[in-house]
């Protein structure tokens, strides 16, 4: 491409013995680097480009990256709260005490229908607010509580002539019930207890929780 566009330069000038050689390589010396200058700017150009593109890639990436590292961090900061506060009701729901009548042990929240009540809707604001947030493994014993204390409830009711009040519940009956299901409850409770101290060190697996949840069906009885 450069010969031809001398050659047409050449043509336009009467090549005589009266031209000098310096004028001729001078004219030379400024078609090429005419053409040097056209081809850098070519180069310079997609250079630019690229690089811009390349740029551009990097900051999408590096947004990308601060916005999964902050939606982690997040869901992490939901689950430890979640945790800690599972951690005070597992304290709670642990507390039992003995019938001096008998020395047989039994759970306190079933010494009265209030206070078994009291317990059952706390454990349902959890399961609305926070085991959602502790994964399915917990959240299996957390329920399996949950269903039990509402079987030993209704049993409690339904041994009463005013079946539909709580507040008719003889807490006496209740008392043995508690009884009658304390081995049952102790190996439910005792899982929940192993379970939540197993969570603490998988508390910041994001992934894996957010995979777990989407495919996760825990059935509820209120």
């Amino acid at each position: 491409m450069l010969f031809n566009l001398l050659l047409q330069v050449t043509k336009t000038i009467a090549i005589t013995d009266a031209v000098l050689p310096a004028v001729y390589g001078t004219l030379v010396a400024a078609v090429l680097s005419l053409a040097a200058s056209i081809y850098a700017t070519i180069t310079s150009s997609k250079t630019a480009e690229k690089v811009a593109g390349l740029a551009k890639q990097a900051a999408q990436e590096l947004k990308d990256k601060e916005y999964t590292h902050d939606f982690y961090k997040r869901i992490i900061a939901k689950r430890f709260t979640a945790w800690e506060e599972a951690e005070q009701f597992i304290v709670e729901i642990s507390e039992t005490v003995i019938d001096e009548t008998d020395n047989e042990r039994f759970y306190r929240f079933c010494a009265s229908g209030e206070r078994l009540k009291a317990m059952l809707d706390k454990m349902r604001l959890m399961m609305l607010n926070q085991t959602q947030w502790m994964g399915k493994e917990y959240g299996m014993p957390f329920m399996d509580i949950h269903n039990f204390c509402v079987e030993i409830l209704r049993e409690a009711m339904r041994l009463e002539e005013d079946s539909n009040r709580i507040a008719a519940i003889d807490d006496r009956k209740l008392a043995l019930l508690g009884k009658a299901n304390y081995e049952q409850l102790n190996k439910i409770i005792n899982q929940l207890i192993a379970t939540h101290g197993k969570l603490i060190v998988i508390i910041h697996d994001v992934p894996s929780f957010l995979e777990e949840y989407r495919n996760s069906t825990i059935s509820t009885k209120f």
